[in-house]
């Protein structure tokens, strides 16, 4: 079990070489029956488990190292996610630009057809007039037709 803990590790916390001293007198004080000994072991192994200054100077750097490195990795994800969202805004405005002109060529594609229906209703309303006035004119001229040859027909039973 103890193979598995490394009391320079910066992970390890005082209250696990705290557990492991009480686990290491326990089983010293219970395989010896002296006392001199046994505390004098035990004075022993809380030394050899103190970290020395190099050991901690190294488990501070390599804390340090490592907060320096997540540190960078934020960074070049945020600006990663920076340029990402610059251009979807780019995009986005790109697309709200081309939606507005064809929205105005739309527009004035719209008013064209109006303007051409509206003409083309003028056109045809022109037209009625012009046929009603012919189709007037050509009923006056059978009736004068008519007139014309009943007289003619009376002229000539005469």
């Amino acid at each position: 079990m103890m193979d598995q803990f490394d009391p320079v590790s910066p992970a390890f916390t005082r209250r696990d070489r705290n557990s492991i001293d009480l686990h290491n007198s326990g089983s010293t004080s219970q395989h010896s029956h002296h006392s001199g000994p046994t505390t004098n072991h035990h004075s022993m192994q809380q030394q050899q488990q103190q970290p020395t200054p190099l050991q901690q100077r190294m488990a501070t750097a390599e804390v340090h190292r490592s907060k320096k490195q997540r540190k960078m990795e934020q960074e070049r994800v945020y600006q990663d996610l920076t340029a990402r969202l610059d251009q979807e805004c780019r995009k986005t405005q790109e697309l709200e630009s081309t939606l507005e002109q064809r929205e105005r060529q739309w527009l004035l594609h719209f008013q064209q057809l109006e303007e051409d229906r509206d003409a083309q209703k003028r056109n045809v309303d022109v037209e009625k007039d012009e046929n009603k006035r012919l189709r007037d004119s050509l009923g006056r001229k059978d009736q004068e037709i008519y007139r014309v040859l009943q007289r003619k027909v009376r002229y000539s039973r005469c």
